[in-house]
C-alpha cells in the first residue's frame, strides 16, 4: 500500500539550495536528472530518495531514488562548500548500488550506507558498513616526493657467525621530508656467502624508512651490503667474526 514520502533530513548550501533525504514507496515520486534511478526499485518496500531543490523553492535541480530491491531509508544528509552531498542511512537490500566501495558486501540483516554525490550530480564512492561498527575510513596513500638522499642507520656492523642485526634505510627528499612508497633494493658486494639480507626489496613507509635484517653465515670475513634506490646508494660494511 503506497504511503506518503517521509523526509528525514535536510541541508542547505551557501547558495540557499536545499538537499533532502528520506524514504518513499511511491512509484510516481518526482524524479529529475536521476543519478541512480528514475523509477522505484524497492518492490513492496521503501527506497531512499535524495532531492535537491533550488533556492527559490520552485524547481528540482535533481531528484533520485536510491536503493536496491528491499527496504532503504536515508536518515541524514550534509553538503560541503564545494556542493558535494553526503547521505547516510540504512539498507536491507543486498543489491544496494555501490561505487568504489570500501565494503561492497552486505553483512547483516541490514547495513549502514554512506553515499557521496558530486556537485555535478554524479555518484562518487558509496560505502556500506556492518551495523554497530564504525564506517571504515580509507587511509590515503602517501604521494612520494622525489628522493634526494639515502641514509642508513649504521655504515658498519660487526656480527658473530649466525647472528643478525637490523639496518634501517631512510629516503628523504628536498627539505628533509620523508619519501614514502619508494622501492629500496639490496645488493651484496664481494663474497655473497658471508651474509644474507631479508627482504631483498622493500618499500619505504610513511616515514621514508625501510628496515632490513642482515644475517651472518658460518663463514668469517668482510662483506659489503649495498642499499639502492635508482642512482642513490649507500654501502654498509659487515665484518663477520667468530663467536
Amino acid at each position: 500500500m503506497p504511503m506518503p514520502p517521509d523526509g528525514k533530513s535536510i541541508a542547505v548550501d551557501s547558495d540557499g539550495n536545499a538537499y533532502v533525504t528520506g524514504k518513499t514507496n511511491s512509484s510516481d515520486f518526482p524524479a529529475k536528472n536521476a543519478i541512480y534511478y528514475g523509477s522505484f526499485n524497492g518492490g513492496y518496500y521503501y527506497d531512499a530518495f535524495v532531492t535537491k531543490i533550488d533556492a527559490s523553492g520552485t524547481s528540482l535541480l535533481y531528484s533520485t531514488y536510491l536503493g536496491g530491491s528491499d527496504w532503504d531509508e536515508g536518515s541524514g544528509i550534509a553538503v560541503d562548500s564545494a556542493g558535494n552531498t553526503y547521505v547516510t542511512g540504512e539498507t536491507y537490500s543486498t543489491d544496494f548500488p555501490t561505487t568504489n566501495a570500501i565494503d561492497e558486501s552486505f553483512n547483516g540483516n541490514y547495513d549502514v550506507f554512506v553515499t557521496k554525490i558530486g556537485a555535478d550530480a554524479t555518484p562518487t564512492p558509496t560505502v556500506t558498513a556492518t551495523p554497530g561498527t564504525p564506517t571504515p575510513t580509507p587511509s590515503p596513500t602517501p604521494e612520494p616526493c622525489k628522493p634526494k638522499k639515502l641514509n642508513v642507520s649504521s655504515e658498519s656492523l660487526k656480527l658473530a657467525r649466525g647472528t643478525s642485526a637490523q639496518e634501517t634505510v631512510t629516503l628523504t627528499c628536498k627539505n628533509g621530508l620523508p619519501s614514502a612508497n619508494c622501492l629500496v633494493k639490496v645488493e651484496i658486494m664481494g663474497d655473497k656467502k658471508l651474509v644474507t639480507v631479508s627482504p631483498t626489496t622493500k618499500e619505504t613507509d610513511e616515514n621514508g624508512q625501510a628496515t632490513f635484517t642482515i644475517t651472518a653465515t658460518e663463514k668469517t670475513g668482510k662483506a659489503v651490503v649495498r642499499f639502492k634506490y635508482k642512482k642513490l646508494t649507500r654501502d654498509v660494511t659487515v665484518k663477520v667474526r667468530k663467536k
